[in-house]
């Protein structure tokens, strides 16, 4: 609003100055004639004022138009910028410095256009990575498929093996795909629909045992320490978050490792962590932990699909919560959801 007046007001005072000069110049006109007489027009001298009287208009309207395109050049500049972004140019930025109500609407506009840029990158790398990522079983798949059906030479042993690949990859590309569906509708969900109060230190307790085969596999160290402790939300959606930390937990542990899971209270809401002692991860890999098909394991030696994360930190939004990591190389890593008390 105060842009709105300051430009108002300068163009009110450009239209005062040309229509104030104006007024001068035909006053003067008039107090000469007045002073001198009605000059004839073969008079040299009337011509003479003539010509002044029809330079000094021409010079005013200039001076006039000059001094109205000085406030409205930003205006130009942000209308430009503008139609630029709107056709998809995001790379557009604005370098307004003066006056301050201009700078101000032009760094909002510069970081406008830097979030959508942000965006669209967001946009075509989930594109490639979702490509990449099924495209890697699939082609598995494909060719151990190809080798059973050409094949003959093929061992029994090696038959069972090329299943066994199949039946695995299959299995991946399926958790990928529900992974992706079930991120894809979190994103368009807003609150809790299935919201009810429930045991969240017996649920916890019951996302563990899943892991417990595994965990006795690797022979890991497994610490719980879970005060009883109730929520409301949606338990189905926060069973998936607490099964898909855990799951990280486990895999990226070491054998012979150590895995703490811990509930309680803290500073007024419930808090969940999971730490471990696996390989940990470095301070970019930990800002974007939970970016969709982010996978901080760049030989994609563990199973994954790096969406975990990205569904708990969704899952977290929609119950108002908060999601926070904690990790250095060769330190492990710690997870720690955040819940309101009911």
């Amino acid at each position: 609003m105060r842009l709105l007046r300051r430009v108002g007001l300068s163009l009110i005072l450009s239209l005062a100055f040309m229509a104030a000069f104006l007024l001068s110049v035909a006053i003067v006109f008039a107090i000469t004639v007045l002073v001198v007489g009605a000059p004839s027009p073969d008079d040299p001298d009337f011509r003479i004022m003539l010509e002044v009287l029809v330079a000094c208009t021409l010079l005013g309207t200039l001076l006039s138009l000059v001094l109205t395109r000085f406030p409205l050049k930003p205006v130009h500049a942000i209308s430009k910028g503008i139609d630029r972004l709107s056709h998809g140019h995001f790379d557009v930025r604005l370098d307004i410095r003066r006056p301050a109500e201009f700078k101000e609407l032009s760094d909002g506009f510069n970081r406008m256009a830097e979030e959508l840029q942000s965006v669209e990158l967001l946009r075509s790398d989930f594109a490639n990575d979702f490509s990449h990522e099924f495209k890697t079983p699939i082609a598995s798949i494909k060719g151990f498929a190809e080798e059973l059906l050409y094949n003959d030479g093929l061992t029994e042993g090696e038959r069972r093996e090329y299943l066994r690949v199949i039946a695995k990859e299959s299995g991946r590309l399926a958790k990928l795909s529900n992974d992706v569906l079930d991120l894809s509708r979190l994103e368009r969900q807003k609150i809790v629909a299935d919201r009810s109060r429930f045991d969240l230190a017996e649920q916890v307790r019951l996302s563990v045992l899943v892991f417990e085969r595994r965990v006795e596999e690797k022979s890991l160290d497994l610490r719980i320490d879970l005060d009883e402790t109730e929520v409301e939300g949606d338990a189905g959606l926060l069973e998936q978050a607490w099964i898909n930390i855990i799951d990280n937990a486990v895999k990226f542990t070491p054998r012979g490792g150590s895995i703490a899971v811990s509930l309680g209270r803290e500073d007024g809401c419930v808090a969940f962590a999971c730490s471990d002692e696996g390989c940990g991860m470095d301070e970019r890999t930990v800002r974007h932990a939970a970016d969709r098909f982010f996978q901080g394991d760049e030989s994609r030696a563990t199973q994954g699909n790096g969406i975990g994360l990205s569904l708990v930190r969704r899952i977290v939004e929609i119950h108002e919560g908060s999601l926070s990591i904690e990790s250095r190389p060769g330190e492990g890593t710690e997870v720690k959801v955040r819940l309101p008390l009911p």
